[in-house]
């Protein structure tokens, strides 16, 4: 017996908590008791590993998606994007990933157009040069004042194609 300001708080029982000596009926209880408490911890443990799992590949499938995703946008392949059905932060992750590489290939494309334009719009004056060179070799037209000027003007006008380019 336990005692506080004269007060009983509780009992502590050092020896058997069945007096005397225990009959075959509570040993038997205590026996079948102790087996459901431990098949119920299994159950329990059980449960929480298989749920772990469950939420485990219900994070982690999404992230080797991504993972793999990146792969490829690192590899060059901008038109990749990932399915955004998720109302968590991974379907954020993934919206904000399929925003990104949508601007990365709207980037790329603007790109690729500018090279072309450019290429084309210095085309042109390189192709005039080099045909007033060959006919001026030719003879077909003189190599004065005029036709070198003439030469100069569109070199001026590659070089001011450039200097728009580095801008």
């Amino acid at each position: 017996l336990i005692q506080h300001d004269g007060r009983d708080v509780g009992y502590l029982y050092l020896s058997s908590m069945i007096p005397g000596h225990p009959r075959p009926r509570d040993v038997n209880y205590l026996r079948a008791a102790g087996k459901v408490t431990w098949i119920i911890t299994a159950g329990i443990f059980a449960l929480a590993m298989v749920l772990g799992i469950l939420l485990t590949r219900h994070i982690v499938r999404p992230v080797k998606v991504l993972n793999r995703a990146t792969s490829r946008v690192k590899a060059g392949d901008l038109s990749v994007r990932i399915p955004d059905s998720r109302k968590d932060e991974l379907g954020d992750l993934s919206r904000g990933f399929n925003a990104m590489t949508t601007s990365l290939e709207t980037a790329d494309h603007q790109r690729r157009r500018l090279i072309a334009d450019s290429a084309h719009e210095l085309r042109t004056p390189v192709s005039l040069i080099r045909a007033r060179i060959e006919m001026m070799e030719e003879g077909v037209y003189p190599m004065d004042a005029d036709s070198l000027a003439a030469l100069a003007g569109e070199s001026d006008r590659m070089v001011k194609l450039v200097e728009e380019l580095r801008i």
